[in-house]
């Protein structure tokens, strides 16, 4: 019975050792390196874009330690000229880490060609209802 004792005992210890070491290890882990690695509280403010041609726009997000992915998608506005920022995400004055990446979309350079509907010999009533769709 004596032995059993002692050995239970030198297991218990033994499973103390390895559990506080086990929590050591992961206290350092998330108090000490994750936050290094993720360089938690750096944030860098967002400007706003907005109007800014595309060169511009870009010298701005680089010196910000900011990257850009131009969208696809592209709108059309008659009031900006072409290759403006129309649209950005995320939106300007959010607070980010900086190295991350703002989508802008563009104006487009032409105009969008819309396909005009065929319209001769219809009715009047029939066209005006055409065009207001």
């Amino acid at each position: 019975m004596n032995s059993f004792s002692t050995s239970l005992k030198k297991i218990l210890f033994n499973l103390l050792i390895i559990l506080s070491i086990t929590a050591f290890l992961g206290f350092l882990f998330l108090k000490v390196y994750l936050p290094f690695y993720t360089h938690h509280g750096e944030t860098v403010s967002i400007p706003d874009l907005s109007g800014y041609n595309y060169r511009e726009a870009s010298q701005l997000l680089e010196k910000s330690g900011l990257q850009y992915e131009v969208s696809i998608d592209s709108g059309f506005s008659t009031e900006l000229p072409a290759l403006a920022v129309l649209k950005q995400i995320p939106e300007s004055n959010s607070q980010v880490k900086t190295g991350r990446k703002v989508y802008l979309t563009l104006n487009a350079r032409n105009a969008p060609i819309i396909k005009m509907p065929n319209l001769v010999n219809m009715p009047l009533k029939n066209v005006q209802e055409i065009l207001a769709n």
